[in-house]
């Protein structure tokens, strides 16, 4: 009876997998999160009876878990099974780490992701898996970019997995992911033209499969990528699109991004009360989904309202427990942004420029290498 359960939810596992790269996906969304209770106990079963089903149907799982921010299930599923790579075949275990390398970044958890995405590539190539390797370079782009702070780097890693990128199916729900982190990187360098048409391909590929999901991340870096040119308008339709594909699909992280971006056009168009009911919704999401790295910026964009505001000491508390979970995911760009938050602090309520000159150096060096938002530019050059 339970081999018969297992065969039943896995197919079901399997073709919800699917499902979310293209399709059905509002449907099959609410029937796996009404199944999660059956899922694990077949996932149970088969991590006793037969391991490589159990981690063929975790890796099948990840779009799924990704979409509703479940990171920390996907981060304990995959732990139960990497150790027992003698038991499992060469395909199966490349797309266990990888799984587990974009759980962790959800987490915050940088330097974990680096690594397992490192020990995925060189397996990926031996099998020259295209699909593997499209995920690995699109996890390695947005690692290096948020750890590193090189944008060179986050490009030319990008950039080297655009040769394995496939175009057509639901396979290039990958190859969207990538164009996604790519825009990034390139918007920060000031690539603007570049990054246009990787998030405008990207968003095609999306509208080719039907994924409505994937089109939210393309949607939010359109929105970044407009308020990087102090195009508000078309920033704020992209981003309010995005934020109500996000909740109909309860894609939270989505939902987190797109906030963002709001919270971005609402500070620099002086709208500090709207941007500070935005970060309010944004700290509650994080703390009940557990996202340390979107906790943390929204604690530091609470920071950056209430300095704005004048109110020095109620920002104090919001920037220490920023800088706190800052230092622990290792996010250079954001450190600064921390840094320099701190460097203000210090000049106005201390009164010491010597401390606040030196901090302010330090923030200086860490963000060198990245284009600033509008928010950043303003209050940069008005403590200079």
């Amino acid at each position: 009876v339970l081999q018969r359960h297992f065969v039943y939810y896995n197919d079901l596992a399997q073709c919800g997998g699917a499902a979310m790269r293209g399709g059905d996906q509002l449907l099959w969304l609410e029937r796996l999160e009404t199944e999660q209770t059956d899922i694990h106990q077949a996932i149970d079963w088969a991590l006793v009876h037969d391991i490589e089903a159990s981690a063929r149907l975790t890796a099948a799982l990840h779009v799924f878990w990704f979409t509703r921010g479940l990171n920390q299930e996907a981060t304990e599923q995959c732990e139960r099974l990497i150790p027992h790579r003698d038991r499992l075949s060469p395909q199966i275990y490349p797309w266990l780490l990888a799984v587990y390398a974009e759980a962790l970044v959800l987490s915050g958890n940088l330097e974990d992701a680096i690594f397992a995405a490192n020990q995925a590539l060189p397996l990926f190539q031996e099998q020259n898996e295209h699909v593997g390797l499209t995920f690995i370079y699109s996890l390695l782009t947005t690692t290096s970019r948020r750890a590193s702070d090189d944008l060179d780097i986050s490009i030319q890693l990008g950039e080297t997995g655009l040769q394995f990128a496939p175009s057509k199916g639901s396979d290039s729900y990958y190859t969207s992911l990538l164009f996604e982190t790519l825009c990034d990187s390139l918007t920060r360098s000031g690539r603007f033209d570049e990054a246009d048409a990787y998030a405008k391909e990207g968003y095609k590929l999306c509208i080719q499969r039907d994924d409505r999901m994937c089109a939210n991340y393309l949607l939010d870096q359109m929105s970044f990528l407009a308020i990087m040119q102090n195009q508000l308008a078309e920033a704020r339709r992209y981003a309010e699109k995005c934020l109500a594909g996000s909740r109909q699909f309860k894609m939270l992280v989505s939902e987190h991004l797109a906030i963002e971006k709001l919270i971005i056009i609402a500070v620099t168009e002086g709208n500090f009360d709207l941007a500070e009911q935005f970060v309010m919704d944004r700290l509650v999401l994080a703390r009940e989904a557990n996202f340390p790295f979107y906790l943390a910026g929204s604690l530091l964009y609470m920071g950056y309202i209430n300095m704005d505001q004048g109110r020095y000491p109620e920002a104090l508390p919001y920037l220490l427990e920023a800088a706190a979970i800052f230092q622990k995911t290792g996010d250079r760009y954001f450190t600064a942004g921390i840094i320099q938050r701190l460097s203000q602090w210090i000049w106005h309520e201390k009164k010491n420029g010597i401390n606040a000159a030196r901090w302010l150096a330090c923030a200086h060096v860490q963000r060198s290498n990245q284009l600033n938002t509008p928010i950043s530019v303003s209050s940069w050059a008005s403590f200079k």
